[in-house]
């Protein structure tokens, strides 16, 4: 009988909406041309093969047909608990394809799987900031103005972008300030690291959900889907791209949809590195790990600060392929030694022998390097190496993807070999990948923080999957050599 009567309401609901139609075909659409096939529903006009109005709820869309609003049923008429993504209606049990992150409807709401595509890419920029491009080439680049980190095509207004705006932090560097990504041109999501939880769509508030959803915004639906966990928020875009936006880090995810399509501070993703330098005059700049040339490129037309709208507006000119490294120690020196053994007594046990997460270590010494250069003082250290820890256990919750390369870093395993840190046995014995939730733990214990939710965070809302894989990533990526590190040949 329930059936039977739901069955009955959403007849009642189809009649009334082709209805409608009908009765405001003679009053909006009397300048459709002749032998036109769209519809009228209200005071809009659809193209045939249009979808006039989903129910996900009702796992029911009204689509024009000749000129006719028919009702397309997923299942059989009177099944409930569809999803709906991107204009599409999708039954229970299915998984939504193309995208990085598998995602699959579960009684009419999205979760994440814990299956991903190995094929995509990640691009990630850590304060302040240290980027590694989709291809795995890393590199600093300290700039104070709005930049693209990665977009569509070469031009000021690309159809899908991600850009930040970075803001000045500890005396030399600069660290996130806030993020923009465009999914669409009638879909822009502004995060602000201070307040992360609560960014912008198209101009209008939107508190993060905790478990995965869809944005709607004023009852307009928008095809991103979105949650946040921790100290970060992600958006999964129709565009194919995933956006994670935490506290001191931002991670990029580009399908392999997007190969070749894709540059900026990211890199000209296509699974080469020598051309990762390209610019937005597509110009290929030779690679450096202090470049200057190519990141400037990159500018935007989207400046707040009016020094970034001059023609030099970075402190570190604007002549010449690179910039010099700020760091005045000897990388040989007693000095530099003692910021890597804080470093690795803070990260040794979070990164363990994944060499791809090791240069979490050489990026520590350097901006310890810079903190004590600039009298910031061992409070101001003590704090960046929490946040430091903070960055390298939200790495690991990462899957290592085949669009990336690495190989191991011979600097960090001869830093050991010489007998630089006495610690190595202990090091070694906690480079086990079974001890990650216990150094995750530790870790939140020790700031009051609840990042270990990352993995228990399965049994909550099925968000934190990529925990999952950290243990089955793929070694065959490419890994840079820090400060030193040359160009592949």
């Amino acid at each position: 009988m329930e059936w039977i009567t739901r069955g009955m309401s959403l007849s009642f609901l189809v009649l009334s909406l082709v209805s409608l139609s009908v009765q405001q075909h003679e009053y909006d659409c009397l300048t459709e041309p002749v032998g036109a096939r769209c519809c009228c529903y209200g005071k809009d006009l659809f193209n045939h093969g249009e979808v006039v109005v989903s129910l996900p709820e009702s796992c029911l869309q009204l689509v024009c047909q000749d000129t006719h609003i028919v009702a397309e049923y997923f299942n059989s008429p009177g099944d409930s608990h569809c999803c709906e993504f991107n204009g599409q209606v999708y039954p229970d049990g299915c998984v939504l394809t193309g995208q990085c992150l598998e995602v699959i409807c579960r009684r009419g709401r999205w979760f994440l799987t814990g299956n991903y595509d190995e094929c995509c890419a990640h691009c990630e920029l850590t304060n302040d900031p240290h980027i590694t491009t989709f291809d795995g080439y890393r590199y600093d680049w300290h700039g104070t103005c709005n930049y693209s980190v990665t977009q569509s095509d070469f031009s000021l207004d690309p159809h899908v972008g991600v850009f930040s705006d970075f803001e000045p932090c500890n005396a030399w560097a600069s660290c996130l300030g806030h993020t923009t990504f465009r999914d669409n041109p009638n879909t822009i999501i502004t995060m602000r690291v201070s307040s992360l939880f609560l960014p912008l769509v198209n101009g209008i508030p939107y508190p993060v959900p905790t478990s995965l959803s869809q944005v709607i915004v004023n009852g307009v639906p928008h095809p991103v889907l979105a949650y946040k966990s921790g100290s970060c928020v992600t958006f999964i875009g129709s565009c194919q791209l995933v956006v994670r936006h935490c506290s001191n880090r931002l991670d990029v995810i580009a399908h392999p949809a997007h190969m070749r399509q894709l540059d900026g501070l990211c890199g000209h993703f296509n699974g080469y590195q020598m051309d990762d330098f390209t610019s937005r005059q597509e110009v290929v700049h030779p690679l450096q790990y202090r470049p200057l040339a190519f990141p400037l490129s990159w500018l935007t037309d989207d400046q707040c600060e009016e020094k970034c709208k001059d023609e030099c507006p970075e402190l570190m000119g604007c002549e010449g392929e690179g910039t010099h490294d700020p760091c005045t120690l000897d990388h040989d020196g007693e000095e530099w030694r003692h910021y890597w053994k804080l470093c690795w007594k803070k990260l040794g046990n979070i990164v363990g022998k994944d060499v791809k997460r090791q240069h979490y270590i050489e990026t520590c010494a350097f901006d310890l390097c810079m903190l004590n250069q600039n009298n910031m003082g061992e409070r101001e250290e003590f704090r960046w190496l929490e946040a430091l820890a903070e960055n390298a256990h939200l790495a690991m919750a990462i899957p290592h993807f085949k669009g990336e390369r690495q190989e191991s870093d011979k600097r960090i395993h001869n830093y050991y070999d010489n007998g630089n840190y006495n610690n190595h046995n202990n090091f070694n014995n906690h480079n086990n990948h079974n001890n990650y939730n216990n150094h995750v733990n530790n870790h939140n214990n020790h700031n009051n923080h609840n990042h270990n939710n990352y993995n228990n965070h399965v049994n909550n809302h099925d968000h934190n999957n990529y925990n999952n894989h950290v243990n089955n990533h793929n070694n065959n990526n490419n890994y840079n050599k820090g400060p030193r590190q040359q160009p592949l040949k």
